[in-house]
């Protein structure tokens, strides 16, 4: 203030003595070009006044003094800025200087250039030093894109807010405000949420906990809950937390658990030895003689489950509930539930809901599957009530026939759908008109339709052979055009095709290569390129022999492929093949008994009737022989039965028989004797 006093007081005793100064010192904000901003400095002078230099500086509203900013010395000729300030401008200004003119351009004018900016002009007259300045405020109209929050605002230089409150930070985030023991800040950053034990803004205060703990516990810090001594615990330290096992109760003084006869130790985990074994979870009682069961096991050695099911159920394995069907829950099965199966096409849930009872001709789980069987090419209609069928048949199964108006030619017959014939021999298409038969080498199909009539240098059913070549191709082979030579299969070779070529393909359990040595042919149930792989599909969890004949079936199936099933009862001895092998064993038996006896009284009836025929000579010895001794068995068994009588009398034609029958053999001998000399 009393600067500014003395420029005036100074600058009136200047006018006063009419001392020669600078007529005239101007600054303006010259041009502004989007955020560029020039600010001119211009001063007038006379003849007698000699200008120094010229300089500019400026200050902001927070600061006291003008501070240097540029300068430009007229008598030394330099130009430039001033260390400090004018050092940080000199990326972002542009100085200009002219004849009594001093120009300072900004580039990209920001919020912190705002400020009151003073030009000083410095001259002689008359060997004399004066200066004059001039000032003027320039205000920035950048708008300040920094957000404050929390009620903050933006400081001058749009570089830092200026927080309201507790809040701090660059931009008012965070809350400054410091919560003691345990405290919490609000959200309005104002005081703190302060714990049982404590109040005040800061929570620095303390207040009596009238928290009451027992057994020796005292409250923590924030009065909610006690710290607890030895075994107990709870939030009052009321409870004991001595975990006593095998039926044990802790004392009063909950140090140690009080145990029964058959246990010891702190927590009654050491047992006394018992022979009893108990099941499922079960401890022998005090005197060893049963056992205390837990959960819902029951019997003496807890091996009985005491779950009673409801409704089908079956109890768990743990015996805790039990395992309801779909339509039951609960643990005994007792409560219904809902049955969410859908079902399709009227069909309704059976009463375990595992599966629809479908109406009309619909089947399946959901009833979605049409049961009806259409014949002859038919497909169901939507309703599944009957059939849709091709023209030649009709009925709800499309089982009947239906008259055929299609007309075949050639022998052809209309197909089961009649809607294309079925040709005979080489005929084809639609109604068999067109001949099917390939003529090659210029041949022309027959009208029968049967073969091709050929050139004179071809023939065959179809004009393929040459009638001119007579070269013969073995093991497949055909002609050359030039028959010269025939073209072989891949197995042989030659001009002839006689030599066969070695094939490399390995075949394995029996295969052999085939003609053209791509594939083996294999035998019995084997397959693959090389019969390396076994085709017989083992069911029911068979599998394959190595030899690939049959299955290895578990117990419960049997047959090559494991499809058949073997009763539980199978194990033991087939009864009734024992019995009906026994029973037809004591049929044969009596028939055999049976022939027996009729042959036997077949034999009574020849016997009886005294004459048999003797298929020999008897004129031979031995025809003589053997009919003396069947006499003589047939005589002896007669004698049996009629008496000693009728035996003499046999015995005695038989004598005289057998004289008869050596007399004749002696002649006969003589005969051949004498024939023979």
């Amino acid at each position: 203030m009393k600067i500014a006093s003395f420029d005036i007081f100074f600058q009136a005793l200047v006018l006063i003595l009419d001392i020669h100064l600078v007529h005239s010192l101007t600054i303006s904000v010259f041009k502004w070009v989007g955020n560029d901003v020039s600010l001119e400095c211009i001063c007038r002078k006379s003849n007698e006044e000699r200008l120094s230099g010229i300089g500019w500086s400026r200050k902001r509203s927070s600061e006291r003094d003008f501070v240097d900013i540029a300068s430009k010395d007229v008598k030394n000729g330099w130009m430039g800025y001033a260390p400090g300030e004018g050092t940080l401008l000199q990326k972002r200004t542009v100085l200009r200087f002219g004849l009594c003119k001093f120009i300072i351009t900004y580039m990209e004018i920001r919020r912190e250039d705002e400020a009151t900016y003073r030009c000083t002009v410095n001259y002689f007259v008359n060997g004399s030093f004066y200066n004059k300045t001039n000032e003027l405020s320039l205000e920035v109209k950048v708008p300040c894109k920094l957000k404050c929050e929390n009620g903050g605002s933006p400081n001058d230089v749009c570089n830092k807010c200026n927080c309201d409150g507790n809040w701090k930070g660059s931009a008012c985030r965070e809350c400054g405000l410091t919560c003691l023991n345990g405290g919490t800040p609000l959200k309005t950053c104002t005081v703190c949420t302060c714990p049982s034990r404590f109040k005040g803004p800061t929570c620095s205060e303390s207040v009596p906990c009238k928290l009451k703990c027992e057994n020796g516990g005292s409250p923590n810090e924030v009065c909610n809950k006690c710290n607890c001594v030895g075994n107990w615990k709870g939030s009052t330290c009321r409870e004991c937390g001595l975990t006593c096992l095998n039926g044990g109760t802790p004392l009063t003084t909950c140090t140690k658990c009080t145990c029964p006869s058959r246990f010891r130790g702190h927590t009654c985990s050491e047992s006394v030895p018992c022979k009893l074994k108990c099941d499922n979870g079960g401890s022998p009682n005090d005197v060893c003689k049963k056992c205390n069961c837990v959960g819902n096991w029951k019997g003496s050695t807890c091996g009985e489950c005491g779950v009673t099911c409801l409704n089908g159920g079956t109890p768990l394995t743990t015996c805790t509930e039990c395992t309801c069907p779909p339509r039951f829950k609960g643990p005994t099965c007792s409560e219904s539930v809902p049955c969410k199966l859908k079902c399709e096409n009227g069909g309704s849930p059976n009463d375990v809901c595992n599966k629809c009872n479908c109406d009309g001709n619909w089947k399946g789980s959901a009833c979605r599957e049409c049961g009806v069987t259409c014949l002859n090419g038919g497909t169901p209609l939507q309703t599944c009530t009957e059939c849709t069928c091709p023209s030649r048949f009709k009925g709800p199964t499309c089982s009947e026939s239906a008259p055929c108006k299609l007309k075949c030619k050639n022998g052809g017959i209309p197909n089961d759908v009649c809607k294309k014939c079925n040709c005979v021999g080489n005929w084809k298409g639609s109604t068999c008109r067109e001949c099917g038969l390939t003529c090659l080498n210029g041949g022309t199909p027959l009208k029968a339709c049967t073969g091709c009539t050929c050139s004179s240098r071809f023939k065959g059913p179809t004009c393929s052979e040459s009638g001119e070549c007579g070269l013969t191709c073995l093991n497949g082979g055909t002609p050359l055009t030039t028959c010269t030579e025939c073209t072989c299969p891949s197995r042989f070779k030659g001009p002839t095709c006689r030599e066969s070529v070695l094939c490399k393909l390995k075949c394995k359990n029996g295969g052999s290569p085939n003609d053209v040595c791509e594939k083996c042919n294999c035998v019995g149930n084997w397959k693959g390129s090389t019969c390396h792989e076994c085709g017989v599909t083992c069911l029911n969890g068979g599998t394959p022999l190595k030899t690939c004949t049959a299955c290895t079936c578990p117990s419960r199936f049997k047959g090559p492929t494991c499809s058949e099933s073997v009763d539980d009862e199978s194990s033991g001895p087939n009864w009734v093949l024992i019995v009906s092998i026994l029973f037809l064993l004591l049929l044969l038996l009596i028939i055999i008994i049976i022939l027996i006896i009729c042959w036997r009284r077949r034999r009574r009836q020849q016997t009886g009737d005294g004459q048999t025929y003797v298929p020999f000579d008897e004129t031979s010895p031995q025809a003589l022989g053997q009919s003396t001794r069947k006499k003589k068995s047939k005589s002896h068994s007669r004698s049996k039965k009629k008496g000693k009588s009728k035996h003499r009398s046999r015995s005695s034609s038989k004598k005289g028989h057998k004289n008869k029958s050596s007399k004749s053999a002696s002649k006969k001998s003589s005969k051949k004797q004498s024939h023979k000399s």
